[in-house]
C-alpha cells in the first residue's frame, strides 16, 4: 500500500473525525462522536456531499469511512454508507451518496 497522510478535519464538540490520503484513496476515521442527534445526521449529510464533490473532482472514486464503535457505525448506516469488510479491527466502509432529497 502507498504511503499516506493523515489530517485532523473536524474536532469540536464531542465530534472528531481525521482524512486518511494518498494518491489513489481517502477515508474518513471517525475517532470519537459524544451525542448523536438528528441535527449532527443532517449537517453531515451535506458535509458528507461536498467532501464528495471534492473527491471526484482531485479523481478519487470514492468516500471510504473506517471505525469500530457501534454509535459510529450506526451514523455511517444513516448516512448511507456500504459495510465492505473489516481491516486492522476497522469495519470499513464506502459512502452511497444522500439518498434524501434537500
Amino acid at each position: 500500500m502507498a504511503d499516506s497522510k493523515r489530517v485532523t478535519v473536524i474536532d469540536v464538540d464531542g465530534l472528531e473525525i481525521s482524512l486518511e490520503y494518498n494518491s489513489r484513496f481517502a477515508i474518513f476515521h471517525i475517532m470519537q462522536i459524544d451525542k448523536l442527534t438528528k441535527g449532527l445526521v443532517e449537517k453531515m449529510k451535506v458535509w458528507l456531499d461536498d467532501w464528495k464533490e471534492f473527491f471526484d473532482v482531485v479523481g478519487l472514486d470514492s468516500v471510504y469511512a473506517a471505525a469500530n464503535d457501534k454509535k459510529i457505525i450506526r451514523l455511517l448506516k444513516l448516512l448511507n454508507f456500504e459495510y465492505l469488510g473489516t481491516d486492522s479491527n476497522l469495519e470499513v466502509y464506502k459512502y452511497g451518496g444522500n439518498t434524501s432529497s434537500n
